[in-house]
C-alpha cells in the first residue's frame, strides 16, 4: 500500500519515535535516581527550611522539573516550584507508592524505594510526575516540566511532514512537536488501531478527524507512549500535474510507435510474411508455387519475388529432370538384375540337365555347382521381389537356399532343421550373395556325408541388436568344418565374426540392417 515517498522516510519516522521514547525513558529513570539520591542524603524525614532548601537546590540543578514536593495524606509538607501543578493529580495516586513495603535504609535506599509514574489531568493540562516513597507516610513527588517534553521531542524529530508526541493512556498529549501539534485530532481514535504494525513498525489508520495517517508507536512507561504520525501521501494538484506531464509524452510515444508498426507491417512485413509462406511451400517440394506479388507491393520486394519465381521454375525443371533420370536408372538397374537372375537360372538349368546324364562323383559335382549358381540367382530373385533391388530379406534367402540344397542333393526336405528366431533383418545384395554361397559351401559336405552323420543337422538363426547369429550344428561333427578358401572369402565378405563358446560346424555373427531403406 502506498504510504510515503520512499522507504527512507518510513524508516526515518520509525527512528524518530524510538529516539523520543528513549529520551523519555532516560528522563524518567534519571528522575528516579535524583529522588533516591536526595532521600538517601537527607534521611527518611524532610521537613522545614532544610527540606525546602534541598528541594530548591535540586530543582535548580535539574531544569526539567517544574515542581518538587514532599506529600502526605494531609497535604504538601514542603516544596518548591509551581506547587499548583500537584492539584492536577489525585492525592491517592500520588501516595500510591506507600502501599508497597516500608522504605529501605542504608546503602539499599537509593535503589529499592517504591515509585510510580503518574499522569495528571486538570485545568493546566496533562502533567507527568514521578512519585517515590520517602517514609511510611510521605512521598517525594517531582513534576516534569511540560515544556521540556516538547523541546526534547523537537530535538530528535525528523524534518517537516509529520508529528511526534508523548501521550498518556487516555490519549492526552503530554508533549508534541511537528506539523499537527498540539491538537490531538491527528491521533488515532483508539490505541487498538496501532496494535498490528508491519515489518517496519508502521500502521495505517484514520485519525480522529478522519484523515488517512501512517503511525509508529513505542511504549515509554506503563502510563506513557511515544507516537509518530504522518499523513498518507495522495495525489494532489501538484502530483496530478506531474502525472499528466509524464503520461502525455508516454501516450504520444505509444501512438507514434503503433503508427510506425502499422506502417512497417503494411509496407514491408505483410509482404515478407507472404514470401515466407511461399518459401515454406517450396521447401516441402511444391515447385509450382509462385510469389507473384501485386503491383501495390514495394518495387524491391516485387523484384525479389520475380527472382524467386525464376529460381523456383529452374529448380522445378531440374528436379523433374533428375527424377526422370533416377527413374530411368532404377528401371535399367532392375532390368539388369532381372537379366542376371535369368542368366543364373539358365545356367542352373543347364547344370541340372547335365547332372541327369551323369552318375557318381560327376553327378555330385554338377549338383554342387548347380546349388552355387542357384544361391546367387536366389539373392537376385528375392531382391527384385522385395521391390528394392538394394536389399534382400535374410529369412527368405536362408529358407530358399536351405530348401534348394536339399533338393539338389536328392534328399528329403526335412533333412535340415531350420530355426529362425524373430529374424526380420535385411542385407544388401553385395552381402546376401556371399551369405547364400556360404550356406551352400557349409551344408553340401554335411549332406554328402553318410546317413548317420546327417541326423540332427540344424541351421539356427537369431536376430541380435543390429546383427544376427548363424549356427550350423550336426551331432556327428563338434568342430568347425572349413571347405577351403571359398568359405573363408565368403566369411570375410559378410563381415562375420566367430561366435565363441559354441560347439558347432559353423558359428558366426554378422551385421545386418533392420529394415529396407
Amino acid at each position: 500500500m502506498y504510504r510515503t515517498a520512499n522507504r527512507t522516510s518510513d524508516e526515518g519516522y520509525r527512528l524518530a519515535v524510538l529516539n523520543v521514547a528513549g529520551q523519555a525513558r532516560s528522563v524518567i529513570s534519571g528522575t528516579r535516581r535524583v529522588v533516591n539520591t536526595l532521600l538517601a542524603a537527607a534521611g527518611p524525614e524532610l521537613a522545614g527550611a532544610e527540606c525546602e532548601h534541598r528541594l530548591a537546590r535540586t530543582a535548580e540543578v535539574n531544569g526539567q522539573y517544574s515542581a518538587i514536593a514532599v506529600v502526605s495524606a494531609n497535604g504538601i509538607h514542603c516544596g518548591t516550584g509551581k506547587l499548583a501543578e500537584f492539584d492536577q493529580f489525585a492525592r491517592g495516586s500520588l501516595l500510591s507508592p506507600l502501599a508497597s513495603s516500608p522504605p529501605a535504609s542504608g546503602a539499599a535506599a537509593a535503589t529499592q524505594r517504591a515509585d510510580t509514574v503518574l499522569v495528571g489531568r486538570g485545568p493546566l493540562g496533562p502533567r507527568v510526575a514521578v512519585s517515590v516513597q520517602a517514609s511510611e507516610t510521605t512521598v517525594l513527588a517531582v513534576v516534569i516540566d511540560p515544556a521540556w517534553w516538547s523541546k526534547s521531542i523537537t530535538d530528535v524529530s525528523p524534518a517537516a511532514g509529520g508529528t511526534v508526541a508523548i501521550v498518556d493512556n487516555g490519549g492526552q498529549i503530554v508533549g508534541a512537536a511537528g506539523d499537527e501539534s498540539p491538537s490531538p485530532a491527528w491521533l488515532p481514535p483508539a490505541p487498538e488501531a496501532l496494535a498490528r504494525p508491519d515489518s517496519l513498525g508502521l500502521t495505517e489508520a484514520d485519525s480522529q478527524d478522519g484523515r488517512a495517517f501512517v503511525y509508529s508507536s513505542e511504549p515509554v512507561d506503563a502510563a506513557l507512549t511515544a507516537i509518530a504520525g504522518f499523513p498518507r501521501i495522495s495525489f494532489g494538484p501538484a502530483e496530478r500535474q506531474l502525472a499528466i506531464g509524464l503520461v502525455f509524452p508516454f501516450l504520444l510515444f505509444v501512438i507514434v510507435l503503433a503508427v510506425a508498426w502499422v506502417a512497417i507491417d503494411r509496407l514491408f512485413l505483410h509482404w515478407i510474411r507472404r514470401l515466407d509462406a511461399t518459401a515454406r511451400r517450396l521447401a516441402f517440394g511444391d515447385f509450382n508455387v509462385r510469389a507473384e506479388l501485386p503491383e501495390d507491393a514495394p518495387l524491391e520486394l516485387r523484384q525479389y519475388a520475380n527472382a524467386f519465381d525464376q529460381m523456383t521454375q529452374v529448380l522445378g525443371t531440374r528436379t523433374r529432370e533428375l527424377a526422370t533420370v533416377a527413374q530411368q536408372r532404377s528401371a535399367l538397374l532392375r532390368e539388369l538384375h532381372h537379366r542376371v537372375k535369368n542368366n543364373f537360372q539358365v545356367i542352373a538349368s543347364f547344370l541340372n540337365l547335365m547332372k541327369r546324364e551323369r552318375s557318381g562323383e560327376a553327378r555330385q559335382a554338377l549338383a554342387f555347382a548347380e546349388s552355387r549358381v542357384h544361391a546367387m540367382a536366389a539373392a537376385y530373385k528375392l531382391a527384385l521381389a522385395q521391390g528394392d533391388i538394394r536389399l534382400v530379406s535374410v529369412p527368405d534367402v536362408i529358407e530358399d537356399v536351405v530348401a534348394y540344397v536339399q533338393h539338389a542333393a536328392g534328399l528329403p526336405g526335412n533333412t535340415i532343421t531350420l530355426r529362425q528366431h524373430d529374424n526380420g533383418a535385411f542385407l544388401d545384395l553385395d552381402h546376401a550373395i556371399p551369405l547364400a554361397l556360404l550356406l551352400v559351401e557349409t551344408l553340401w559336405p554335411l549332406l554328402m556325408a553318410p546317413l548317420a552323420s546327417r541326423v540332427g543337422l540344424t541351421v539356427e538363426v537369431k536376430e541380435l541388436a543390429g546383427a544376427m547369429s548363424l549356427v550350423i550344428t550336426a551331432p556327428a561333427h563338434t568342430e568347425e568344418i572349413r571347405t577351403g578358401r571359398f568359405q573363408k572369402a565368403f566369411l570375410d565378405q559378410i563381415g562375420a565374426a566367430p561366435l565363441l563358446g559354441v560347439a558347432a560346424v559353423l558359428a558366426v555373427t554378422m551385421p545386418t540392417q533392420e529394415a529396407a531403406a
